[in-house]
Order: structure tokens, then sequence, then C-alpha cells
């Protein structure tokens, strides 16, 4: 096994390249956040499926959005790339906690530094972006996720090992977390008995649902008052007014699980790989 004292012993250099991905990683954690938030994948999938064309209403969509405006993101590991997203997000209108055992100015700069416990506790999103180490392995487990508000995401985009993957599995399952977007994993490539593959109704690389189908949703806050014309109070309802705007008409999904925390009623786990260099 090579370390950094055999490279010495061979009288091999061993350096640091503190730039590299700053900005191609940050982009591609907003990237997981955006289409955990929006679907976009999902949808585009779906009209061209056929379901805008036959529904009744001018606008369509198949999930509550969520607007990150106002939210909260906690950035763990706050050093080029925790701080390149940080602005990212700022520039979104979120409200930036930091967590670092090296705060700076240019950090203080971004967002605000706070205490491990803080973080989990007052963040929607939790977003790594911390070198791995003997003491932070396994930094996400069912204590820390325990910590975390209901219905929080949580954005991996450092190294597989900071998360216990079976625990973060189990909060998917349960609902304590509604969506995970995962750069990195324990062992890559993915190993086929990876605990995150049987999650809650996976579908490949997008959406699956937590809550119990077959029931109408009990609340989707701003949503139902930004797009009324979109969400329906029941099924009966949605399935009529598909039947009377075109006849034949077959009604994309009739219900809507229940909410999820403070989010849409819908949970995502996106597992991609980013490239690591700009195009």
């Amino acid at each position: 096994m090579w370390t950094i004292s055999t490279h010495g012993k061979k009288g091999i250099p061993v350096v640091n390249v503190p730039t590299y991905g700053t900005a191609s990683v940050s982009q591609f954690s907003i990237a997981l956040l955006l289409e955990i938030c929006h679907h976009i994948g999902h949808h585009s999938a779906s009209v061209h499926n056929g379901d805008w064309a036959a529904n009744p209403d001018w606008c369509y969509w198949d999930y509550p959005l969520i607007e990150l405006a106002g939210k909260t993101i906690g950035i763990i590991g706050f050093g080029r790339i925790g701080q390149a997203e940080g602005r990212i997000a700022k520039a979104m209108g979120m409200r930036v906690l930091a967590y670092d055992v090296y705060p700076n100015d240019s950090g203080h700069a971004v967002g605000e530094y706070v205490d491990l416990d803080t973080l989990l506790a007052q963040s929607d999103v939790v977003s790594l972006h911390c070198n791995l180490t003997p003491e932070n392995t396994g930094l996400i487990n069912k204590e820390t996720i325990a910590k975390m508000k209901g219905g929080a995401i949580l954005l991996n985009n450092a190294r597989g090992q900071l998360i216990v993957e079976q625990d973060v599995a189990d909060a998917l399952n349960s609902g304590k977390l509604a969506a995970a977007g995962l750069d990195v994993v324990y062992t890559e490539p993915i190993r086929p008995d990876n605990p995150l593959l049987t999650a809650k109704k996976l579908h490949p690389h997008a959406a699956y649902f937590l809550g119990s189908e077959g029931e109408p949703p009990t609340d989707h806050g701003d949503n139902r008052r930004k797009y009324p014309c979109v969400l329906k109070r029941n099924a009966a309802k949605r399935r009529q007014s598909l039947k009377a705007a075109r006849p034949g008409a077959v009604p994309l999904r009739a219900s809507v699980p229940k909410t999820v925390g403070i989010y849409n009623p819908t949970v995502l786990l996106v597992i991609g790989k980013s490239p690591r260099f700009p195009v």
C-alpha cells in the first residue's frame, strides 16, 4: 500500500493540487440538488411519453417542486469547493451555514460558521465537501441523521466513505431523509449489493415515492396556491376532469403520496458520477 511515507522513501514527491475540480464539482453538486427539486429528467421523459398532451390543463407537472430561496444549506467542509457551492446557493437566495475545522476569511464572506450539531439541526440541505480522515469516516450515520430536520436533503460530492450507506438507505425508506444526491459511493464502481440500490421504489437514476400510494395528498402548502391548475384535491376529481376534457384519456397518476417533511411528497435518489475535469 502506497502512502506519503513510502513515497518519500522512494524519492517520489507528493503535492497537493488545491484548485482541482473547484468549479466542476460545486456545479455538479448544485445540479444534483436542482434535479432533486425539479425532477427535470423525469418531466422530460414524461412529456416525450405524451403525458402533457393527455393533460387537460395548459400547465403540467407530475411532482410538486421545491423552491430553494429561503431554505438553508449546511456545507460540511468549507474549503474552495464548499465555498464555491455556497456562493451558488447564496445566489439562489439560500442561507448558507458552514462547518469546517479551519474557518477562514473567505469562508466568513460566504456563509456563517456553526458547530456540526447546529448545522445538522437547522439545514434543509446538508452537503458534504470535506476530505476523508479516520475521524470523519462514517460521519453521516443514524445518530447524525437523527439530528437532521425531517425531510432533509443529503448531498455527497466528496468521498463515499463519509456516509454509512445502510443508515442513509434506511433514512430514505423511513422518510427521515427526503432525498439523496450522491456523486460517490463507498465502493466504486457501485456494487450490486449496495443498500442504496434497494431503497424504496428506486427507479433508474431518477425518482421514487415515499408515502402511502393511493391516498390523496394531505397538504401542498404554497404549491397548491401557486399552481391550482395542476394539483387536484383528490383522485376522483382528476379522473373526472381528464375524462371530460379528452374522452379516452388515461390519467397519469390518480393520486399523490402523502407529504414528507417540509418538502414535496416525492423522494429522489440520484447516483451519478461527475467528470472531475471541465469539458
